[in-house]
C-alpha cells in the first residue's frame, strides 16, 4: 500500500545546480555501527581465525581471545566498539587477525564489491601490546582481476606495525597509543601478490608468491572480495602473549567539489545566499525490507535515486541524514533535484568521560568537514543526535559535553567551514539553558536543533526560547512526527492515514506561525523536518523481525491520536513489500 502526504509549505524554493562531478570518497570497512556488531551486517561478513584456525565471533580457538573492545574504556578513535585481539603463541610462527568480506551471510557465496573509486589510501587506527617485541601486523586485501588465471584471487600485502627489512613504514610509532596508518593502494606499499590459488610452506606468507607483482588497476579493484585483513603475527617466539586493538577501517579517496554554498546565520534566521532560508526538510534513513540503520552506512544510490526526486516533488528543500558517511554521488543527487543536506556527525557518549576521547570525536569530525566542506549541497553540520539524552555516568551536559560540541564548532571554522554547526537535542529543556549552553556560555556554536513528538501541535513549546535574550541562534525542528497507526483502547489496530495527515498539517500550521520570516507571530523557528520519510521495518522495541511491519506498542505518548507510539509506522511514505 502506497502511503503518501504532502505538507504544505514553509518552503522557500531554490533553483537546482548541478556540481561538477568528482571522484571521491570513504567506504567503510569497519565502524562503531557498521560491519562488526555481529558476524554479518550491513551485506558483509567479518571472519577471525588464529593459528591454524578460522571462526565467526562466537567460536574462539586455543591460545586466543577476541571480542569488540574493553567495556566502558572511552579513549578509543570510534566510540566503545572496537575490535581486539590477543594471543598467547607457543608456537613459531604464530598469528591472529581479522578480516572482512562482501557476503550477504556466513553461508552465502563470496561476492565481487567495486571498489575503484574508493581506492586511494586503506586507513585505520591500531594500537598494539606490547610495543616492543617481534611481533608486527600485516595488512592484506584480496581480489580477482582474472578468474581464470587466479580463480582463487590475488591477495596483496603490506606491513602497518614493524614492517620488515626493505618494507615502507606507514607512520607507526613503536609506542601503546592508538595509531592511525594510512597505505596508498600501489605496490609500492602493497608490495607482494599471492595466488590464493597456491597454498605453499615454501614462504612466510602460506602462498605462492606471483611475479612480477601484477598492478593494482581497474581489473583488480573492480572485483575486490576480500575488503581488509589484519594480521597480528609472531616473528620468533621471544613475544609469548600480544594484543591487537583495531578501529574505524575504511578505503578512502581524496574529492573535490565546485564550492560552497553560502550559508550563513543573522540572529535567529538562518540564510542562503544572503536571503532568509526556512527548512522544509525529510528525515531520511534509506532502509529496506529486511535491512536495520548499519545498512545506511553505505552509499544506497539504489534508494536515493528514487527516493530524492519523490522527496524534492513533496516541497521539501532538504534532508537531513543519520548515518555520517556520505558521498559525492548522493550529494550531486541531493543538489540537482533541489535539496540541500543536513549531515549528522555521530557522538559516542562514552567519548566524553576523557580528554583522548574527546580529541579523538572532534578530529574525525574535522576530518568529515574538510572532505564535503567545498559541496554546494551541505548546508548545516548536526554535531550529535540527542546526545542529551543519552550521557554517560562519567559525562556532564554542561561541562563535558556543550563544552566539547563549542570547540568542535570552532573546529570546524578552523578548517575552512564556513557552515552553521548545531546539534540535535532531545526536546526543548537543554536548548540553550541559563549558565550551561545560552549564547554566552557557546560562543561558537552557530545553531539549535531539537527533536520532539507533541501531537498534533506544538502549544507553547517554544515560547521560553522566544522570550530569552540569550538565545539569539536559528532554532530548527529536525524531528517531528507522528505514526500511521492506530490501536485506540482495546480495539484491533488499523492503518490511519488520516490521523496522520491531520496531525501533521497541524504541526506545519503552527510552526508556520512561529517562523522568523513571519510577522505577528513567536519569530523564533527557520524551518522544520518531518519524521520521517519511509517507515522503517526493523525499528520496533516489540517487534519481531526485520521482514514484519509490527504494530506493537511501542510506548506511549498521550498527545498522539491514539495515545500509542509504533516505531515502524512514522514514514510519509509506505514500503511496498511487493517491490
Amino acid at each position: 500500500m502506497t502511503r503518501i502526504l504532502v505538507a504544505a509549505g514553509v518552503a522557500l524554493t531554490l533553483g537546482a545546480w548541478i556540481a561538477s562531478p568528482a571522484v571521491a570518497d570513504t567506504y567503510l570497512v569497519y565502524s562503531q555501527k557498521g560491519i562488526g556488531q555481529s558476524p554479518c551486517d550491513g551485506g558483509a561478513c567479518y571472519f577471525q581465525y588464529c593459528l591454524e584456525g578460522e571462526a565467526f565471533c562466537e567460536a574462539q580457538e586455543p591460545g586466543c581471545t577476541w571480542g569488540c573492545g574493553i567495556p566502558g574504556e572511552c579513549n578509543v578513535p570510534e566510540g566503545r566498539a572496537y575490535q581486539r585481539h590477543t594471543a598467547n603463541w607457543n608456537i613459531d610462527p604464530g598469528y591472529i587477525g581479522w578480516g572482512t568480506i562482501p557476503k550477504a551471510c556466513a553461508s552465502c557465496p563470496l561476492e565481487y564489491q567495486d571498489m575503484r573509486q574508493f581506492a586511494g589510501e586503506f586507513k585505520f587506527f591500531v594500537r598494539v601490546e606490547p610495543a616492543v617485541g617481534n611481533h608486527r601486523v600485516k595488512v592484506e586485501f584480496e581480489c580477482n582481476p582474472d578468474s581464470a588465471t587466479y580463480p582463487a584471487g590475488v591477495g596483496y600485502v603490506a606491513y602497518a606495525v614493524r614492517p620488515p627489512s626493505g618494507w615502507p613504514d606507514h607512520g607507526w610509532q613503536e609506542n601503546e597509543d592508538w595509531q592511525e596508518i594510512s597505505i596508498p593502494f600501489d605496490t609500492s606499499a602493497f608490495m607482494v601478490a599471492l595466488d590464493l590459488a597456491q597454498p605453499t610452506a615454501a614462504n612466510e606468507f602460506g602462498f605462492e608468491i606471483i611475479s612480477p607483482t601484477p598492478p593494482i588497476d581497474d581489473a583488480c579493484l573492480s572485483n575486490v572480495q576480500a575488503w581488509s585483513k589484519i594480521t597480528l603475527e609472531n616473528v620468533d617466539i621471544d613475544t609469548i602473549s600480544a594484543t591487537m586493538s583495531i578501529d574505524y577501517i575504511r578505503w578512502e579517496s581524496p574529492n573535490s567539489h565546485a564550492g560552497a554554498s553560502d550559508v550563513t546565520t543573522d540572529g535567529r534566521q538562518l540564510k542562503v545566499d544572503g536571503k532568509p532560508f526556512v527548512v522544509n526538510g525529510m528525515a531520511y534513513n534509506p532502509v529496506n525490507i529486511g535491512e536495520n540503520f548499519q545498512f545506511t552506512w553505505e552509499d544506497r544510490a539504489d534508494r536515493y535515486d528514487v527516493d530524492y526526486p519523490l522527496i524534492s516533488d513533496l516541497g521539501a528543500n532538504a534532508v537531513r541524514v543519520y548515518a555520517p558517511l556520505v558521498t559525492t554521488r548522493m550529494l550531486d543527487k541531493a543538489w540537482a533535484e533541489g535539496l540541500f543536506v543536513i549531515p549528522t556527525f555521530e557522538v559516542d557518549p562514552l567519548n566524553l568521560e576523557c580528554a583522548e576521547g574527546m580529541a579523538f570525536m572532534q578530529d574525525r569530525f574535522v576530518d568529515m568537514v574538510t572532505q564535503w566542506k567545498d559541496h554546494p549541497a551541505i548546508l548545516f553540520w548536526l554535531v550529535g543526535n540527542e546526545v542529551n539524552a543519552n550521557l554517560t555516568a562519567g559525562a556532564d551536559l554542561c561541562t563535558d559535553w556543550y563544552p566539547q560540541l563549542d570547540a568542535m564548532a570552532l573546529a570546524a571554522e578552523n578548517a575552512g567551514s564556513a557552515h552553521p554547526v548545531g546539534t540535535a537535542v532531545a526536546g526543548m529543556t537543554d536548548v540553550c539553558r541559563d549558565s550551561c549552553s545560552d549564547d554566552l556560555d557557546l560562543p561558537n556554536v552557530d545553531l539549535w536543533a531539537t527533536q520532539f513528538y507533541p501531537g498534533c501541535g506544538f502549544g507553547t513549546s517554544f515560547n521560553a526560547y522566544s522570550a530569552d535574550p540569550n538565545c539569539e541562534r536559528p532554532l530548527i525542528v529536525t524531528e517531528v512526527g507522528v505514526d500511521a497507526y492506530s490501536r485506540p483502547s482495546a480495539a484491533p489496530g488499523v492503518e490511519d492515514q488520516a490521523s496522520q495527515a491531520s496531525c501533521l498539517d497541524t504541526l506545519v500550521e503552527d510552526a508556520n506561525a512561529d517562523l522568523t520570516v513571519r510577522p505577528g507571530g513567536l519569530g523564533v523557528l527557520s524551518g522544520l523536518t518531518f519524521f520521517e520519510f519511509t517507515d522503517e521495518w526493523w525499528k520496533s522495541t516489540c517487534g519481531t523481525s526485520w521482514t514484519a511491519h509490527d504494530t506493537c506498542t511501542d510506548w506511549d505518548n498521550v498527545a498522539f491520536p491514539d495515545g500509542k507510539v509504533h516505531e515502524e509506522w512514522f514514514g510519509l511514505v509506505a514500503l511496498d513489500p511487493g517491490d
